[in-house]
């Protein structure tokens, strides 16, 4: 009896299985790109966070899954290379966890945006209007002086769940305690979220 001829060669096998996980790969940065993106904006940008975060759980369950019937049919052992390959998605997947509990996409765009908004807000409590209404990495919806020393820019490309967020400047001059600030993101800026009606 003539052997049975594999549907694919070995070669042919290598390619797809290169090609799934470079597949694979792609799909969870684009997931985990999402959810920091979404992040870097006062309140969070929930309308790209969920979709993300739907996204690395229906990879992470397709990834545990692939993961079981890998070692059960190799016997419970992986090579050094396939530990690394198997390992990378979900050490990415923790990274970009910690990155968006420690607030470090919206730090890193303020900080990108930091000396845009300081004139900004020198400007808006001088009394003038604002040149523009994208301010550093920003766009701004709305802007006005809150009370003496404090200027409000409303953030547009945020979505949050419980009201408008945006950012908060307290100048030199500023005597109040707004209970809107939240998050201390250098000197004289906060996070500033309204609370839900």
């Amino acid at each position: 009896m003539a052997p049975v001829k594999p549907f694919l060669s070995d070669r042919a096998t290598r390619r797809w299985q290169v090609m799934l996980w470079l597949g694979l790969y792609a799909i969870t940065a684009a997931a985990l790109a999402g959810g920091l993106v979404g992040s870097s904006v006062p309140g969070g940008n929930f309308g790209m966070m969920v979709p993300a975060g739907l996204a690395c759980a229906f990879i992470g369950v397709g990834w545990l899954i692939a993961l079981v019937i890998v070692v059960e049919g190799q016997h419970g052992r992986l090579s050094g290379r396939g530990a690394v390959r198997w390992l990378a998605i979900p050490l990415a997947g923790v990274l970009s966890l910690a990155l968006v509990v420690t607030n470090a996409p919206l730090r890193a765009r303020f900080e990108l945006s930091h000396a845009a908004l300081d004139r900004a807000a020198a400007r808006l409590e001088s009394g003038r209007p604002l040149d523009s209404s994208s301010i550093g990495q920003f766009s701004v919806v709305n802007a006005w002086v809150n009370s003496p020393g404090e200027s409000i820019f409303k953030i547009s490309d945020g979505d949050p769940l419980f009201g408008a967020c945006g950012l908060a400047h307290t100048g030199s001059s500023y005597q109040g305690a707004d209970p809107n600030l939240g998050t201390r993101l250098a000197d004289d800026w906060y996070v500033w979220c309204e609370y839900m009606d």
